[in-house]
C-alpha cells in the first residue's frame, strides 16, 4: 500500500484538529477516566470548543463535558485507553 502524501495528511490532520489544538484533544482521540464510575471508563472527544471537551464514554454511549484543564490533571484523566 503506498503511504499518502504529506499534503494529504496535512488535509486530513486541518479537518479534525484546530489551530492551536493539540493533537489529543481532536475528534476521535482517546481517554481513560482514572476514577470511573459506573463502568464510564474509556472516553472519546465528540467535540472540542474554546474552553471545553465533550467526551463520549464507550461502554454507556453517553457524553460528558469536562474544561480543557481538567483533561490535564493525571489524578482524573489519561491519554489513551489503558
Amino acid at each position: 500500500m503506498e503511504r499518502p502524501s504529506d499534503e494529504y495528511v496535512a488535509i486530513e490532520n486541518r479537518r479534525t484538529t484546530m489551530p492551536g489544538q493539540h493533537k489529543n484533544l481532536r475528534i476521535g482521540a482517546k481517554w481513560t477516566n482514572a476514577n470511573p464510575t459506573s463502568g464510564e471508563k474509556h472516553f472519546e472527544v465528540v467535540d472540542v470548543n474554546a474552553a471545553r471537551v465533550a467526551l463520549r464514554c464507550i461502554v454507556t454511549t453517553s457524553v460528558r463535558t469536562v474544561l480543557k484543564d481538567e483533561l490535564n490533571d493525571r489524578e482524573q484523566w489519561r491519554r489513551g485507553w489503558l
